[in-house]
């Protein structure tokens, strides 16, 4: 990141300064092109070393290059931006009508969540290699994953084998994921898996729960994700502040408001339609990454943009 002058650092984290005839600005996006967290040490806390990272060979144009290729890169993380507010904008549209449609709840029938599912299932995760899977490859899924509120396939690590994958903890279409375990702001986080490319499994990090024929998956996935969520993540403790973790019996336990089905599906129907939209922007917003981080590879290897 670039920071502020008189900004404070933590202890985990190094300050370069630039030197004379470098931009900061340029400096920035040429440390992101190293793609330094690929070379890390440690199992348990990963870690890079100035002493290391600092041989490497790099590209230093003119002052007045470095700014015409870094005005080119802001302008495509302006649309990533832009990207990023109309999906927040289209999220916050189907909350409010969650909100319009259901109120709080408490005039419609309470049922144990155990009810509305089918089985509330934990996950596994087998030693995984560092990278995402390739393809069709079998993978599994991150936190990463789940944590935005919206199922993110490609947040993966690759599987080392075929022989690693359990079919039975195989994400389907009509999932809920919901994080059992994360830190106290994430944990509880839920999506709902609209359509997946097979072959990825959930950690054991994750419930798994599949909606019962009377229950629509999209209201039951909206509901723990807003209304409900300080509710979902209320249940979670634990003495480590970092990680908090949510017992399966409490969770089942919850009470949520189970409206009439017909209800459920217009509702459904009305996010689904967002949805198309969403799926659009996000296909930009990816787009746009792509260009930028491609853009910034190539500043490292030929001194200009791809």
């Amino acid at each position: 990141m670039l920071c502020e002058p008189k900004s404070s650092v933590l202890g985990t984290m190094q300050t370069l300064l630039p030197k004379e005839g470098v931009s900061c600005r340029y400096l920035l996006h040429l440390v992101r092109s190293l793609r330094l967290g690929e070379g890390f040490t440690g199992s348990t806390i990963p870690h890079i070393y100035f002493k290391d990272y600092s041989k490497r060979l790099v590209l230093c144009p003119s002052l007045v290059k470095q700014e015409r290729l870094v005005g080119r890169l802001e302008a495509i993380e302006l649309l990533e931006s832009q990207g990023a507010r109309c999906l927040s904008l289209l999220d916050d549209l189907v909350k409010s009508r969650f909100v319009e449609m259901f109120g709080d709840g408490s005039s419609f029938c309470q049922l144990p969540l155990s009810a509305c599912v089918s089985a509330i299932d934990s996950g596994k995760s087998p030693k995984c290699a560092p990278g995402p899977r390739r393809g069709t490859k079998p993978g599994v899924l991150k936190l990463s994953g789940i944590s935005s509120g919206v199922y993110l396939e490609h947040e993966n690590k690759a599987l080392p084998s075929e022989d690693s994958f359990v079919a039975a903890k195989e994400v389907i279409d009509g999932d809920i994921l919901l994080a059992r375990k994360n830190t106290p702001e994430l944990v509880g986080r839920s999506v709902l898996v609209h359509k997946t490319a097979g072959r990825i499994m959930f950690p054991d990090i994750v419930f798994r729960m599949h909606p019962n024929d009377d229950v629509e998956g999209a209201y039951l996935s909206h509901l723990l994700g807003g209304p409900y969520f300080d509710k979902v993540r209320s249940l979670a403790h634990g003495s480590a502040k970092s990680m908090s973790n949510i017992p399966k019996s409490e969770l089942a336990r919850l009470c949520v408001p189970v409206p009439p089905l017909a209800l459920q599906r217009e509702f459904a129907a009305f996010a689904a339609e967002v949805g198309k939209s969403r799926v659009v922007v996000q296909q930009q917003v990816l787009k746009y990454n792509d260009v930028k981080a491609s853009s910034e590879v190539a500043i490292i290897r030929r001194g200009e943009l791809a």
